[in-house]
C-alpha cells in the first residue's frame, strides 16, 4: 500500500509523465503466486486480492490484516469483484 498524500494536487504544474516518488505504507506477503487482481469493497474496509495460487484473500484495509481466505477453484483466479448492492463477492478462473 502507497501513500498519495503530498503527491496528486490539480495545482501541480509538473507534467503527468514526470515520475513521482511514493511512499511505501504497508507491504505483506500475500500469496505464493503471481496475484492477478485487485478489488476494494465498495465501504472501502476490504481489499480482495485473486492468485495464480488459485485462492482469493480478503485483507483489511486499514492494516493490511488477513481477515479470510477464499478457496475451491481448480485453476489460477483471474478476477475478482466485490458487489456494490450485496455482501458477496464474485471470481473467475480458467476452466
Amino acid at each position: 500500500m502507497w501513500s498519495l498524500k503530498d503527491t496528486l494536487h490539480e495545482k501541480d504544474n509538473v507534467e503527468v509523465s514526470q515520475p513521482r516518488a511514493l511512499k511505501t505504507m504497508l507491504a505483506v506477503k500475500a500469496h505464493d503466486k503471481d496475484i492477478n487482481c485487485l478489488a476494494v469493497s465498495p465501504n472501502d474496509k476490504l481489499i480482495a486480492s485473486a492468485s495464480q495460487d488459485k485462492s482469493i484473500k480478503l485483507w483489511s484495509s486499514t492494516d493490511l490484516s488477513l481477515t479470510g481466505t477464499l478457496r475451491g477453484h481448480r485453476r489460477g483466479v483471474w478476477d475478482v469483484v466485490f458487489s456494490q448492492v450485496d455482501k458477496v463477492v464474485a471470481s473467475a478462473s480458467g476452466t
